[in-house]
């Protein structure tokens, strides 16, 4: 299948074609499904990236500032790993882990 323009801008764009655009890509055979499957890779691709991003800057600041060695640096990763999962699989809402941390610990998250 060709594809005149990357995966990231097809999903960008995905929840915003108009019938004259979705006419046009199923002429060139791109299909509601394609669409649909690439705007999901995307995410999954988005998400991997942010979280890898995140828990980099994590282990950096908590080794560098803080002195944890490896040891302590794979259990808070694991820690956190653990939490990304509760949140995705819906165990526990972001919005539920903000308020937790506002009222405990005094620190308001955006």
């Amino acid at each position: 299948m060709k594809y005149k323009n990357s995966y990231i801008e097809w999903s960008a764009r995905r929840d915003r074609l108009n019938r004259e655009q979705r006419r046009k890509l199923v002429k060139q055979g791109v299909t509601a499904d394609d669409l649909k499957r690439i705007y999901e890779q995307t995410k999954a691709t988005s998400i991997k990236y942010a979280v890898s991003a995140y828990s980099t800057a994590l282990a950096i600041v908590l080794h560098d500032k803080y002195g944890f060695g490896e040891k302590r640096l794979k259990a808070v990763l694991a820690q956190v790993e653990d939490t990304f999962d509760s949140i995705v699989q819906g165990y526990v809402s972001l919005d539920d882990l903000k308020k937790t941390i506002l009222e405990e610990c005094k620190v308001n998250i955006k």
